[in-house]
């Protein structure tokens, strides 16, 4: 916040203006000066922050009650704090009218400096609470707006923390499986093995099979060629012996 307290002072009465500021002079307040309620509206717009405004009721061209009410139609002003002066006796009528239009307090002229001085620094005080109260909201707005955050990453942390887990599990039981099917594997690729040592084994004692039935069938082709021979000699002995 800037420590500077802009104090807008309006009277169409140079000398009453005069008298208001050497009353007000402070280092912390920054007392801008307008001779009119069109100035002073003029101000509020050219100025981005405004805590008080002191001014005369009376004025030619735009009294005090005009003034304000222009003034709280723009949002930035809407609760601006108002500190009415007058020279002039101000009736109830009066009264009820300036508490319509928001004002929050009023002071005769001439000017008792004590009594001036103590509502100026008790509007100022209320403004720089509301600044302060403004400022904590703002952070906790903020500090709503982090925690929101956090809770938020806290919420992706603690999903990202549940696919991991599951990924894990999913790794634990794809190497399970793995683990099974390498030893079905194993036992498959042992079986083979013994599949092919008995295939071995039946084909080499297939191979001495065939070759003991082409030694046997030439045997049995041998045995014959010899019954045959043998058939021939007993024939031409018969021959033989018929001829004698």
């Amino acid at each position: 916040m800037n420590n500077e307290i802009n104090i807008l002072l309006v009277d169409d009465d140079p000398d009453s203006l005069q008298v208001l500021e050497a009353l007000l002079d402070h280092p912390e307040y920054n007392l801008i000066k307008a001779s009119s309620g069109k100035a002073a509206l003029k101000v509020l717009l050219e100025t981005k922050t405004i805590a008080l405004i002191v001014i005369d009721i009376r004025m030619p061209d735009m009294d005090a009650f005009e003034a304000i009410e222009i003034v709280r139609k723009n949002d930035r002003y809407k609760h601006i704090s108002v500190l009415f002066v007058s020279s002039y006796y101000i009736n109830n009528q009066k009264i009820f009218q300036t508490y319509q239009a928001g004002t929050f307090d009023f002071l005769s002229k001439p000017y008792n400096s004590a009594l001036l001085k103590s509502k100026v620094s008790m509007f100022v005080q209320q403004y720089t609470y509301k600044i302060r109260i403004d400022d904590l909201n703002q952070k906790l707005k903020e500090y709503e707006k982090i925690e929101q955050k956090l809770e938020h990453e806290k919420r992706q942390n603690d999903l990202l923390t549940q696919k991991v887990m599951q990924l894990d599990k999913l790794n634990t039981e794809q190497h399970i499986k793995l683990d099974e099917m390498a030893h079905k594997y194993h036992d498959m690729v042992s079986k083979n093995s013994e599949l092919l040592l008995h295939k071995t084994d039946l084909l080499r004692y297939h191979s001495e099979l065939l070759q003991k039935v082409s030694f046997l069938s030439q045997r049995q082709s041998d045995e014959k060629m010899a019954i045959k021979n043998l058939q021939e000699e007993v024939y031409m002995l018969k021959v033989k012996n018929t001829k004698y």
